[in-house]
């Protein structure tokens, strides 16, 4: 793991130093660059198909709810992800947003 986070903070360097990557992408890249694989799969999710809720990662990446939960709310945290608290017939739920 390591390995690959590092490989992707030296290509980001030399996408940088080329000219090939603005300083924005190259700071986006290095935040995916220390996320967990599944952090990064459920942000890239999130940010391709916007409005999200658990129920749609637990079914696309076939995960337990808690974990589905868990990593949008760690998402979240991080500032990667903005959440709007929704109440109606089928209950309370988050609805999560890429924050970019």
């Amino acid at each position: 793991m390591r390995t690959i986070r590092l490989s992707m903070v030296v290509q980001a360097r030399v996408d940088y130093v080329t000219g090939k990557a603005s300083a924005l992408a190259i700071f986006d890249s290095l935040i995916e660059g220390m996320l967990e694989p599944r952090e990064r799969d459920v942000l890239n999710y999130v940010r391709r198909w916007g409005d999200t809720i658990s129920l749609d990662i637990v079914s696309h990446f076939e995960i337990p709810l808690t974990q589905a939960s868990t990593t949008l709310l760690n998402l979240h945290h991080a500032g990667l992800l903005t959440r709007q608290r929704k109440t109606d017939e089928r209950g309370r739920y988050f609805i999560y947003r890429s924050a970019k």
